[in-house]
This record gives C-alpha cells, structure tokens and sequence, in this order.
C-alpha cells in the first residue's frame, strides 16, 4: 500500500484484531457469538442471525424480509454472505460492520450499512471507530474456520438491533373476492314476442326450408 494512502485515516483494515488492537493495559478482548457454519447457506445464517441479534418485536418482520428476498432470488440471483448481510443491515437503525476472513484473520472486504444508506468500504481509521462506537461485527470465515460469527467491542453492553421502522413488511392481505354479477331482468313479454319472431323469419329464410311454388 503506497504511503499516501495510509495518510489521512486511508490504511486498509487488514487483520480481524485491527479493529481493536493494540489493546490498554487492563483492556478486555471483544466477545461474540457463533452464528452458523457456511456450509449451511446465506439464508441459514441469516435466520440464526436475527435469532442473536433482533429482539422479540422485529424477529417476525426480519424473518418475513428475509423469505421474500429468498423467494425473489429463486433462480434469478445467486445469494452471497457478504451481500446479504449488508442487505439485512440496511434495515437496521444500528448498522453492521461486515468483513469477509481468509485464512489466518486476515481481511478481505471490510463494509457497513444501516437504514437507508448503501454498503459502503471501510479503512482502518473507520473501522475501529465504529466498532468502539458499539457497531456490532459480522465475520465470514469461508476459508478457514468456515463459519460466521458475531463480535461485540468490550466497552459497550450488548445491545440487539432494531428494525427501520420503514422496513417493516405490509401486512399480507387475503385477495378481494370478486363481485357477484348483476341480477338480470327477465325480459318483458313484447321483447319475448319480438325475439320469437324474428327467431322464426331467419328459420324461414333457411335454404333447406325454401319451397318452390307452383307455376299457375
């Protein structure tokens, strides 16, 4: 990395343990939660996720969001660790910092999110100060340990997100039956008459119905 980008706050967040090191003496290390084994898919992950990390009130609209994104991505999109946690972050009020791990903790992306915004890179100088700030950690080992796992800076009590409330799913609604069609009047008697006969003139101008008359 050239020195003028390390200038001015612009050095990569390169390992896990540059979020917080080097630590005060007395300081502790940060505390997680193991979430899921990649081996069991982006969505897996991201239902034990919000099991972690929403409380009670959002878990059921979190879990909607996440069905019908699974059920939009159906064979026309492939689901990804790294997007899909930016995604579900995007519905946060708090935000999450997301990397993605290669063997031995060394970072390959590092970005965050929360309502309304788009994923965005962090460096080092942005990383560190949002995890100190109380951001929650999303690591995505799919090299190493081959598992996703939560990270929480020491210095904050654990906190769980919180939905945006513009996030939250419509309720479903059951389909509006269609209207019964209109009663029909039953014909008066003239209209009855005049449809007879005129029934009648076309049965008489059939040409199997002709007759020849007689030459007088």
């Amino acid at each position: 990395m050239p020195a003028r980008l390390r200038k001015g706050g612009m050095a990569p967040l390169c390992y896990v343990n540059d979020l917080w090191k080097p630590l005060e003496p007395g300081d502790e290390e940060p505390t997680g939660d193991m979430v899921a084994q990649t081996s069991g898919g982006v969505v897996n992950a991201l239902y034990n996720f919000t099991g972690i990390a929403f409380g009670n009130d959002d878990r059921a609209s979190i879990e909607e969001l996440i069905e019908r994104r699974r059920f939009n991505a159906l064979g026309a999109e492939l689901l990804t660790f790294k997007g899909e946690f930016l995604r579900l972050a995007q519905v946060t009020k708090e935000g999450i910092i997301v990397l993605t791990i290669a063997r031995g903790g060394a970072v390959k992306s590092a970005d965050t999110c929360k309502q309304g915004e788009s994923p965005r890179a962090l460096t080092l100088k942005e990383g560190r100060a949002l995890f100190e700030g109380g951001t929650m950690a999303v690591l995505v080992d799919t090299e190493g340990t081959k598992m996703v796992t939560t990270l929480h800076h020491p210095k904050h009590a654990r906190v769980g997100l919180s939905l945006w409330e513009q996030c939250t799913p419509a309720p479903r609604t059951s389909p509006t039956p269609p209207a019964a069609p209109a009663a029909v009047e039953a014909p008066s008697a003239d209209v009855v008459k005049s449809q007879a006969l005129i029934l009648a003139a076309r049965e008489a101008l059939r040409p199997e119905n002709w007759a020849l008359r007689p030459v007088s």
